[in-house]
């Protein structure tokens, strides 16, 4: 080959870009698939991340991420934050992206995390605010909870045996990357959990709708463990039993005459968001 030539060949293979996988089939891409599944996710360690924005609060723990190549500038940024941090990255056809991605549209890029869950008495020892859930069973409202207690600065979320898997791909988006901000601990047994808590000096306090103490009248700036059921069925009456005090979040056409508002109470993720932004108020937030 002349001399002359060498260099212009060199810089063509150099700007030649990465194997694209163009089909479903591939090896990587099936593995990645079946993470939709709550067994293979047990199994593996690792689960499922969709978006730019949760991405990149989870890139400390990513080990995959495959990328469109049509994806838009905040998918390939990201992507590529990924790999500098030693996540593989795989370009793929738009067509294989929307075969990975659990979402009807997809952001471009998805990525493969695992995330080490912390034992439950070691993730209540020092905390402060933390949240129990007893057999929340909706992904959306699992994860929208979890990011509600980051934002009031909760220490912990505990989610009990039977309860959804925080780890679900809509639960994992519904956090909004708070997943990777605070422990989330599951599979506890609610009453060991309460027992732990007071041992450690934290007040349990259940969030019922039968509940004798409105949320506004609780001490939420002392040390508290905030006890929530199952969005159908509420707290379970021996959890309720067994917490210190009942909470509520009053609604307001129970006290107002010709209040057009028709709703007997809000969904789990709501309560919670309430009386959580309560505590951080009583805490000191502005």
């Amino acid at each position: 080959m002349p001399a002359s030539t060498a260099p212009r060949r060199a810089t063509a293979l150099a700007r030649r870009p990465a194997m694209i996988v163009e089909s479903p089939a591939n090896e990587r891409v099936r593995a990645a698939r079946k993470l939709a599944r709550r067994r293979e996710r047990a199994r593996r360690g690792v689960f499922l991340v969709e978006g730019p924005e949760v991405l990149t609060e989870a890139l400390d723990h990513l080990v995959e991420v495959f990328v469109a190549v049509d994806a838009p500038p905040a998918a390939r940024a990201v992507a590529e934050a990924a790999e500098a941090r030693g996540a593989r990255r795989t370009e793929v056809a738009a067509a294989v992206l929307d075969a990975l991605a659990t979402t009807v549209t997809p952001q471009g890029v998805v990525g493969v995390a695992a995330l080490d869950e912390p034992p439950g008495d070691e993730a209540l020892a020092t905390a402060s605010l933390a949240v129990l859930c007893c057999g929340v069973a909706d992904p959306g409202n699992a994860g929208a909870l979890i990011r509600s207690a980051d934002a009031a600065g909760a220490d912990v979320v505990l989610l009990s045996a039977g309860s959804v898997d925080a780890r679900n791909p809509k639960a994992v988006r519904a956090s909004a990357g708070s997943l990777f901000h605070l422990p989330v601990v599951e599979g506890v047994d609610p009453r060991e959990t309460l027992a732990a808590a007071r041992a450690r000096g934290l007040a349990t306090l259940g969030l019922d709708a039968g509940g004798t103490l409105a949320h506004s009248e609780a001490d939420l700036a002392a040390p508290s463990l905030l006890v929530l059921g199952a969005e159908a069925h509420g707290l379970p009456s021996e959890v309720a039993a067994g917490c210190d005090a009942l909470v509520r979040v009053p609604m307001p056409g129970a006290a107002r005459p010709g209040w057009r508002g028709r709703a007997e109470s809000l969904n789990l993720a709501a309560t919670a968001a309430v009386v959580l932004l309560e505590a951080a108020r009583q805490r000191g937030a502005r």
